[in-house]
């Protein structure tokens, strides 16, 4: 199918009556609705006339049966702030270089680049790092939880803020 002279002003009438891409489409033979809209947007026609088909006009909203209620900006007063405490089981690393670091050693890295070392203390069997570190490592996976204010539920453990605000 190719785009004739004809085939494009029958087009730009029919979009000018407010027709939909899909009733141009119909009218015009052996064209498709994504072709037509392709020519809509290619010559820059806009909407004219009163639009014969597609979604009703008007506000429309959907109701979900027994959702919870949204969080409201103005409940924050009833709101206390809690810090979460900083856990760490992990000993404090002995900063052993890459080059030093040998087996039975843990492997867990701190800091970047060049400047990188590592933990160094003695692994548990069969892992490449400590106690400390295959506890952070290997964190048994936790239930999703639903954090105030967010109106969504959240996998525990990840992004989560420095401190959590809780009602009163």
């Amino acid at each position: 199918m190719t785009w004739t002279p004809e085939r494009v002003e029958t087009l730009k009438s029919l979009w000018a009556e407010g027709l939909t891409a899909s009733q141009v489409a119909k009218a015009l033979t052996g064209t498709t609705r994504n072709a037509v809209l392709g020519q809509v947007f290619k010559h820059g026609l806009q909407r004219g006339g009163k639009r014969t088909g597609g979604r009703p006009k008007g506000k429309t909203t959907s109701h979900v049966v027994g959702a919870a209620p949204r969080f409201c900006p103005a409940d924050r007063a009833a709101l206390r702030v809690v810090e979460l405490p900083v856990v760490s089981c992990a000993p404090p690393s002995l900063s052993i270089s890459l080059l030093a670091l040998d087996t039975g050693m843990c492997r867990w890295p701190s800091g970047e680049g060049a400047g990188a070392t590592f933990c160094g203390h003695p692994v548990m069997a069969g892992k490449p790092y400590c106690g400390g570190h295959c506890a952070a490592a290997y964190a048994p996976a936790k239930r999703p939880v639903y954090v105030p204010g967010h109106g969504r539920v959240r996998k525990a453990g990840v992004n989560w803020p420095v401190s959590l605000e809780i009602a009163a």
